[in-house]
């Protein structure tokens, strides 16, 4: 049994993936679940402007890192455990199916402004019931897109074949208008925060300084 769910991406699968995106420039990828690293081989070879140390990676078995020399910078085991993706524009991931959902909403919540794109198990995209599930179903009707295929993992380029449909999810994240215009405070919603309004006297004169000395101690001195 595989604990970690591994299906490498195959090359011709990476390569439509990497198409998916708008943004034919990016300034940092994440792969959040390397694997053998296909994906940012792909990513390297589609983006021109793009090198491995452009390209950061989580891979949660410590025994692929070896294969993942020369695929890009590897940050981390486990992707959920993430707390800020701000610096990023693309995230490309293949990640556990069982955890594919999950795994897509952690890369939108954590993300400032960019693009996503991933290989998910089709059942959860296709006939959302579960929170996570609608969620994502509501995020790619607003924001992104999604293609089902039946036959990715069978390609003859496939190391270890399914016949699983995928769905391919694409969403990007904008920044949001309300963040940048009026005030920080109102962009955030802090009703409850005020402006300092304190004032000074300018002309305030400064408490005077000094030092208490018996008369022994001055000659002494």
């Amino acid at each position: 049994m595989d604990p970690f769910q591994f299906y490498p991406t195959p090359p011709s699968l990476a390569r439509k993936l990497c198409t998916m995106f708008q943004n034919k420039m990016p300034t940092r990828l994440l792969e959040p679940s390397a694997g053998a690293g296909d994906l940012a081989r792909a990513a390297c070879e589609h983006f021109a402007n793009l090198s491995i140390l452009d390209i950061d990676l989580y891979e949660a078995d410590p025994s692929r890192h070896g294969q993942l020399e020369g695929c890009g910078t590897i940050i981390g085991l486990d992707f959920l455990e993430s707390l800020d993706l701000a610096i990023y524009s693309h995230i490309l991931m293949n990640p556990p199916f069982r955890q594919g959902i999950r795994h897509v909403l952690h890369a939108w919540n954590k993300l400032f402004t960019g693009e996503i794109v991933a290989v998910l198990n089709a059942s959860g995209v296709r006939e959302p019931e579960t929170r996570d599930e609608l969620r994502l179903a509501k995020l790619v009707a607003q924001h992104g897109q999604v293609e089902y295929v039946t036959e990715a993992f069978l390609s003859p380029d496939t190391q270890r074949k399914t016949s699983v449909e995928v769905a391919l999810v694409y969403l990007k994240k904008e920044k949001s208008r309300e963040f940048w215009a009026g005030s920080i405070m109102d962009a955030l919603g802090a009703d409850d925060l005020k402006e300092d309004r304190t004032k000074f006297a300018e002309d305030a004169t400064p408490a005077p300084q000094g030092m208490a000395l018996s008369e022994g101690q001055i000659p002494a001195l």
